[in-house]
């Protein structure tokens, strides 16, 4: 069962406000332990999942979210007020991240709408295989610079798997190397069934790296494709206009 200190951990790892004593824990438990990996992941994919338009009615959308994610409760166990602060806590989160305020710079229209590809959704039922096994739990853990390290590694040994520039490009950005990310997401060509989740993440990288014209080009491209990513693609084109 999660502690209260379990909790506050999680949520300052989320949003990257942790000591390097701290983050040396976080990982410990990220990797030891079951229960406060699922409840990081949940936190992850949750944030990555809500739709532009919807982040101004957080309570909202959070309760269509906890509905449609609630787990099957072991018996005697209390899942359900588990569950419950996680979502209540990502409250509190997108306001840590200034989701509800007006933005006006490219640089905070990014911030607003940046969230790093969720891991657990890495492999999309498919065996990631071992090659990719060490990339997934790095990079699910947030230890994006050995992440990057590694993936780079191996692209240039020839080793690959479908999706490791989208989440090379996804770490690249994280670590604020716009330039380098914008070079590796444009190498997912349309064949490739990440490449939807790339030219997303391409135009946010463009939008980082201040090409905000580049940027509005390829999310009218996302514009013409029926996605998840067509709602946010408006909403963002909308902030730029």
């Amino acid at each position: 069962m999660l502690t209260e200190q379990d909790k506050e951990l999680i949520e300052r790892g989320i949003t990257a406000d942790l000591t390097p004593e701290e983050q040396i824990q976080f990982h410990s438990k990220f990797d030891q332990e079951e229960e406060f990996r699922k409840a990081v992941m949940f936190q992850r994919s949750m944030l990555a999942s809500l739709e532009a338009q919807k982040k101004v009615e957080l309570k909202t959308e959070l309760k269509a979210v906890f509905a449609r994610t609630e787990p099957e409760k072991p018996q005697g166990s209390t899942v359900s007020s588990r569950w419950y602060w996680l979502a209540a806590s990502l409250v509190l989160l997108l306001i840590t991240f200034g989701w509800l305020s007006l933005r006006t710079d490219n640089s905070a229209i990014f911030e607003a709408y940046f969230d790093p590809y969720p891991a657990e959704s890495m492999v999309r039922g498919e065996a990631a295989g071992d090659e990719a096994e060490e990339v997934f739990q790095l990079y699910g853990r947030g230890d994006y610079d050995r992440a990057i390290e590694l993936m780079q590694s191996r692209i240039d040994q020839g080793i690959d798997f479908r999706g490791q520039r989208l989440y090379l490009g996804n770490a690249l950005l994280v670590t604020g190397r716009a330039e380098e990310a914008i070079k590796v997401l444009k190498q997912v060509n349309p064949e490739n069934s990440f490449y939807t989740d790339a030219q997303w993440y391409l135009a946010l990288a463009y939008l980082k790296n201040e090409q905000e014209a580049q940027a509005i080009k390829v999310l009218e491209q996302l514009l013409e494709k029926r996605s998840f990513y067509q709602t946010s693609a408006q909403e963002l084109l909308r902030e730029l206009d």
